[in-house]
């Protein structure tokens, strides 16, 4: 069961700025179509990865966390492989992520250290259930199918980038804002 708090924290993954723009693209193709996605359904969001939501440890404290994993990583190689659905609630559209190794130990360390200073984290995001991704739309409706489904076959995947830090964030779901806290780029 997913949280249903009005405000909650994740972390999340910054892509390098080809891999930014190339989401940036189809977020904009899709708000072209009338689908929310992106910065017309979050204002102030940005690609990224969720690594991690939850409630209770606050943005402070977790950034604490969050630069003292980033200062020991180094730019992760990511492939993003298809263009996917998820169905659980609602329906959202993403890029998929190849879980290659050190995204996937790079979520253990994520994980461990949100779990350490949250009150609630969302099941969905746990060691055990994440599923690597890049969300395009998390506000479809059976309408959208065929635009997304039109935009999935013309896409030329996979698709390489890097992933070069770590954020933070903040989202009221009350004001359907999201508000974005800092990078922390990767030195490791």
């Amino acid at each position: 069961m997913p949280l249903r708090p009005s405000r909650t924290y994740a972390v999340i993954g910054l892509m390098d700025q080809r891999g930014e723009s190339y989401v940036r693209i189809l977020w904009d193709r899709l708000g072209k179509a009338g689908i929310p996605c992106g910065a017309n359904e979050y204002p102030g969001s940005r690609p990224h990865l969720t690594f991690s939501i939850f409630t209770g440890c606050g943005k402070e404290r977790a950034a604490v966390h969050i630069a003292a994993i980033a200062r020991t990583t180094p730019p992760i190689r990511i492939e993003l492989t298809d263009l996917g659905l998820f169905t659980l609630d609602g329906m959202t559209a993403y890029l998929a992520v190849r879980p290659g190794r050190r995204i996937r130990a790079l979520h253990r360390r994520i994980d461990t250290a949100a779990a350490g200073c949250a009150r609630a984290l969302v099941p969905y995001y746990r060691t055990d259930q994440w599923v690597p991704h890049c969300t395009l739309s998390g506000a479809l409706d059976a309408a959208h199918l065929p635009i997304v489904r039109k935009i999935a076959e013309e896409l030329v995947l996979p698709r390489r980038f890097l992933l070069t830090g770590l954020g933070v964030t903040e989202l009221d779901h009350e004001q359907q804002r999201w508000s974005y806290e800092r990078d922390f780029p990767f030195v490791g």
